[in-house]
């Protein structure tokens, strides 16, 4: 397997907890330590400038500046535009967080209550999804009030979701639809390429079909690779199996993180309803590919066989080189998320499938012949609460509880569906007043002391707020006026 190096990040930011090393490219970085930090950016490739630096606590960036320093500016900044820029200036006055809390004044509670009106009264059940605008509580209290002992009690309608609720999903889940694209494109290699009813000359023999043990065993890998994929199946279209009417090797788990897994064929399942050729995401993909292949990607192989039995020279195969069409990670199907009441998994899942194709029987053209799919939960999805444009599909964006006037919302990958999962970051111009090693809210704190000024409970809400920079300049300003004052009271 060949990978384009290029792609691989480098972190030029000093050791710390989860870059211990080795790294040769540790502490490379062109941060000014004195008053910011280095933080690495994903996906910047082979290259300087993966970071960015940004403020340490107790410091805040300049009021002309917007966002943290990029790296890929610092590195190519001149000696003189480096040592005189770049840098963070200190905070004046640094508050602490009160020790003891208080209920928030009923005029600051009715502030909040008439802003978010959705939690006031709030929609429960099913349609809390239905709602002008999502309480986000009401949604996460549904979806994880549906258990395997409850959900045959709910409309089927209720157990799918709509799509915009897994938003993210086709990035997050990125490398486990990519393992199901991987399967299914060696099914159509290998159909497009070897042909079991060729005849060659010689001892040669063709080679043999693809048996039932290798699709299981191959089926039965995908959830073995990949700790996030809850179960894997090969579904093989009717009568495209050797020998076989239907075929679909079905592996899953129902633990995480377990070494035990199951194995069965779904072909035993032949009723109308439970069939895997009626499932929506095999029909969809079905009528996609069943006249034009064109878009298909195009795929060259060079082979070399044995000379002999013997093995010790290489000849080139007979079709030499040869191409083989397969689909992409673009052209599989991602479903809506659902509870598979009825299935093995007994949970919240989104499923992704890729098609695979071969040659039809008299070999003119290609077809249609099963779909890989893989099935991940629900709940390992990260919940993106921060405000977007307005065409984006997200059932949760702008359900963050930053102050908008002073703040803005950053997504904190790793939390899962839960809410929270984001910071508030100060804006330009303001700063993070408090003696804290960190200089942001946090999204899960600020949504706990949300829900307590809603139940009217104590709470510190009202603080979350970053200030007006340049308290430093006022606090010489106070000096300045008291000298004035004194120096009035003289002449007097």
């Amino acid at each position: 397997m060949e990978l384009d190096y290029d792609r691989i990040d480098i972190n030029q930011c000093p050791p710390s907890q989860g870059n211990d090393g080795p790294n040769r490219f540790a502490s490379t970085a062109r941060c000014k330590e004195e008053t910011t930090e280095c933080d690495p950016i994903h996906g910047w490739g082979f290259r300087r400038g993966g970071y960015q630096c940004r403020c340490r606590p107790g410091f805040r960036l300049p009021n002309l500046v917007r966002r943290p320093y990029l790296g890929e500016i610092l590195e190519r900044a001149t000696s003189d535009q480096y040592y005189n820029n770049y840098d963070c200036m200190p905070i004046g006055w640094v508050q602490r967080m009160p020790v003891q809390w208080e209920k928030a004044h009923p005029f600051i509670r009715a502030l909040y209550r008439d802003q978010y009106y959705e939690y006031v009264n709030a929609t429960s059940g099913p349609a809390a999804l239905h709602t002008e605008r999502v309480n986000v509580y009401e949604v996460l209290n549904f979806i994880r009030g549906v258990q395997p002992n409850n959900c045959s009690k709910y409309n089927p309608s209720d157990l799918f979701l709509n799509g915009d609720v897994a938003y993210g999903n086709e990035e997050q889940f990125q490398n486990q639809a990519k393992m199901a694209v991987r399967l299914a494109n060696f099914i159509s290699a290998f159909l497009q390429v070897s042909d079991p009813s060729e005849v060659f000359s010689g001892t040669r023999v063709a080679d043999r079909p693809l048996t039932e043990d290798q699709m299981i065993g191959e089926t039965l890998a995908l959830v073995l690779g990949d700790s996030k994929i809850w179960s894997a199946g090969t579904y093989w279209d009717r009568n495209k199996f050797t020998n076989r009417t239907y075929f679909a090797p079905f592996a899953y788990k129902t633990e995480l993180n377990t070494r035990k897994f199951k194995l069965e064929d779904l072909a035993r399942l032949n009723t109308t309803e439970e069939v895997y050729t009626n499932k929506d995401w095999f029909q969809t993909l079905k009528q996609r590919w069943s006249t034009t292949f064109d878009s298909l990607e195009k795929f060259y192989l060079k082979m070399k066989i044995r000379d002999d039995e013997l093995g010790k020279y290489l000849k080139r195969y007979e079709r030499y080189p040869t191409f083989y069409r397969a689909a992409n990670i673009e052209h599989g199907h991602w479903t809506r998320p659902y509870y598979d009441c009825h299935g093995h998994l007994k949970q919240w899942v989104i499923t992704y499938a890729a098609p695979f194709f071969g040659w039809d029987s008299v070999k003119v053209k290609l077809e249609f012949k099963g779909v890989v799919a893989v099935t991940m939960s629900l709940m390992s999805l990260d919940i993106n609460q921060c405000p977007d444009k307005y065409y984006v599909s997200n059932a949760f964006k702008g359900t963050d509880k930053c102050d908008r006037k002073s703040s803005y919302c950053v997504p904190i990958q790793g939390r899962g569906f839960e809410a929270g999962g984001y910071k508030c970051e100060c804006l330009q111009g303001y700063e993070y007043p408090f003696e804290d090693l960190i200089t942001y809210y946090d999204g899960q704190i600020v949504e706990a002391e949300f829900q307590n000024i809603i139940a009217d409970k104590e709470t510190r809400i009202d603080m979350f707020k970053c200030r007006l920079a340049g308290a430093a300049a006022i606090q010489s300003s106070f000096t300045v006026l008291g000298a004035i004052l004194f120096a009035l009271y003289q002449l007097r």
